[in-house]
């Protein structure tokens, strides 16, 4: 399965982060809002929502042990 990029629009977006000021960011608000209308500046909602930690995914308890055993997590050759 592909995985997927979300880049979703912050207040002032042509600027970094210590250079936003108020007037950048009245003009260019982003698209943050808690409920979305669809307005230009109220475009999307996040939340968050958790997390997965890799090593309850991969189910290797020892990780010493795994690699002693011949485990391994990624193989450049086969790149899986």
């Amino acid at each position: 399965h592909a995985g997927f990029w979300y880049s979703l629009p912050g207040s002032c977006p042509s600027q970094t982060i210590g250079s936003k000021n108020p007037v950048c960011k009245a003009g260019f608000p982003g698209g943050s809002c808690e409920r979305v209308s669809g307005e230009r500046n109220c475009t999307f909602h996040v939340e968050r929502a958790g997390e997965v930690l890799l090593d309850d995914l991969t189910e290797i308890g020892n990780y010493t042990e795994f690699m002693h055993e011949g485990g391994r997590e990624y193989d450049p050759v086969t790149d899986r």
